[in-house]
């Protein structure tokens, strides 16, 4: 019987991935098995993302204070004066730097996220007055984020050489070195896909692997700079899930991330594909290529459709074939699936907070 200290020792190096493959198979047994045990790796995650979350502020400070010199430094040393052009019915004001666009936008976006996190602390359980207080302030910020998503619409669309369709789907990663899976229908002919959240703000990728068949293509980040994502926290499921099993998925129908629930309604896709689920979630378009979790937070499909003539019907590629399909590619690329079970146990709101960061409006363009 393990001692108390060699427990949590034990809990540390499974929350940041340090277990050995023998090790991590008979933790997850145990995991599974031990309801106190699961409780305490939850208390273990959620002191993780408390600490994560002060790194995190202290490099906002950091980036609000570059920022500030940046804007600063473009408003009042542009080579050329400030001008405006006009495109049809509207108009644009272009600074002399190209960056001081990119700055503005940067630094709209920071001091959203601070207004947020600063009115959560300050308002987020005190009186009745302050929790007024607080929703005047949210109104308010929600309308400066409509208008910043407006200005960061523009700044892609000068990005995009030529006269290029653009089309959105969902994406999630599977890896932290930037692998991403989606639909392929959803990038199939893209001359540019962009990958984008609030966690990471916009990142360009490429389709490594495809398969029409399967409706499913793997993205890569291809960017440099590229920190990596944060850790993944759900495991993808390799066995086949049945119906009446309660479901939930998240995707980009719009362009804030939406959440939807319901059930696996049959073991088969349209016509009978073997390969899908039918599920009872309504999606649309930008719902493509989202992933399909259930209660547990393993990852059992991908959405891929709807079915027109049955409301509220909708298919997923099994996750299955999603672990076929990967290691079948294994050849060129030694891509280490997710194991982590950090959403067994956890309630329904943790279970999204955990997975947000990684679920990715995918953005193309034809």
């Amino acid at each position: 019987m393990k001692n108390s200290r060699e427990i949590d020792e034990i809990i540390e190096r499974y929350c940041f991935g340090e277990l050995t493959p023998e090790e991590l198979r008979i933790f997850e047994q145990w995991l599974e098995n031990d309801p106190q045990l699961s409780a305490s790796v939850n208390d273990f995650l959620s002191l993780k993302d408390a600490f994560e979350n002060y790194r995190e502020r202290l490099a906002l400070k950091k980036k609000i204070e570059q920022i500030h010199e940046e804007v600063e430094y473009d408003l009042f040393n542009a080579p050329a004066p400030l001008k405006v052009v006009k495109s049809g019915k509207s108009s644009r004001v272009i600074f002399g730097k190209e960056r001081s666009y990119f700055s503005i936008a940067a630094a709209v976006s920071v001091f959203l996220l601070s207004a947020v996190s600063l009115s959560l602390w300050i308002f987020g359980s005190g009186s009745s007055k302050n929790q007024n207080a607080y929703r005047e302030l949210r109104r308010e910020v929600e309308k400066i984020k409509k208008n910043q998503k407006e200005i960061i619409k523009g700044i892609n669309a000068d990005d995009v050489k030529g006269d290029l369709k653009q089309f959105t789907g969902t994406g999630f990663a599977i890896t932290k070195d930037g692998y991403v899976l989606t639909s392929y229908h959803v990038v199939q002919d893209a001359k540019q896909i962009y990958l984008s959240n609030e966690a990471v703000g916009q990142l360009q990728a490429e389709v490594v692997y495809s398969d029409k068949a399967l409706d499913l293509a793997m993205l890569k980040v291809k960017e440099d700079s590229f920190p990596g994502f944060k850790e993944i926290p759900f495991s993808i499921k390799k066995s086949i899930s049945d119906p009446g099993e309660k479901v939930f998925t998240l995707g980009f129908p719009r362009e804030d991330l939406v959440f939807g629930d319901g059930s696996i309604s049959s073991y088969t896709g349209y016509e009978g594909d073997t390969t899908a689920y039918q599920i009872s979630i309504p999606v649309n378009p930008g719902n493509s290529g989202g992933p399909l979790f259930d209660n547990q937070g393993n990852l059992i499909g991908i959405i891929s459709g709807k079915n027109e003539s049955a409301e509220g019907a909708s298919f997923a590629v099994k996750s299955k074939w999603i672990n076929d399909y990967i290691n079948s590619r294994n050849d060129q690329n030694n891509i280490l699936l997710p194991t982590n079970k950090f959403l067994v146990g956890v309630d329904r709101a943790s279970q999204i907070k955990r997975i947000k960061d990684v679920v990715f409006m995918v953005r193309v363009f034809n």
